[in-house]
């Protein structure tokens, strides 16, 4: 056995106390600091997906709804056109056709929402009757939306063609 004094006892175990003590503070910071990180990470994870579902399906109303009412925006187009399509003859066959025609055009493009001008054209794309004035006489051949219309052979199909500026000046 070996005796040691207190003094040299507390020589030798003081700086070991010290130390550990030192270190052991420095481990609860890092854990105390790991456990509110991961509170905090959490708590924006969470945050996030509940933001994510609510504006995913407020897109999914807006989208529904903006399906809906373009929906009945075409439709209504389609009706339009149609019944333009069916009165044609019976109009160009009176006295002041053209002018009928012209008048026609006119007011279905002012009754219906979204659509500004509306063109009749012969089949080398020129225009012979619109709600505006001063297109009738221009020809179109060269554009696109002619081009595709004319190669489809089909009056039972909707052609869409690449955003265009139109004679106008307008983006359409």
């Amino acid at each position: 056995n070996v005796a040691v004094s207190p003094g040299l006892a507390a020589m030798i175990i003081g700086p070991r106390v010290k130390a550990s003590s030192f270190f052991a503070q420095w481990l609860f910071l890092a854990a105390a600091s790991l456990f509110l990180g991961s509170t905090i990470g959490l708590n924006l994870y969470f945050d996030h997906r509940s933001i994510d579902a609510v504006e995913r399906e407020q897109l999914t109303t807006a989208a529904k709804v903006i399906d809906e009412n373009l929906g009945y925006q075409l439709l209504g187009t389609n009706l339009a056109l149609e019944s333009i399509r069916d009165d044609l003859p019976f109009l160009q066959a009176q006295n002041n056709g053209k002018e009928l025609v012209n008048r026609r055009l006119k007011a279905m493009c002012d009754a219906m929402q979204g659509v500004r001008t509306i063109l009749l054209y012969d089949a080398g794309g020129t225009t012979k009757a619109s709600n505006r004035k001063e297109l009738i006489g221009q020809n179109f051949r060269d554009r696109e939306y002619f081009q595709i219309a004319r190669q489809g052979h089909d009056p039972a199909i909707l052609y869409i063609s690449q955003p265009f500026t139109t004679a106008l000046g307008n983006f359409s």
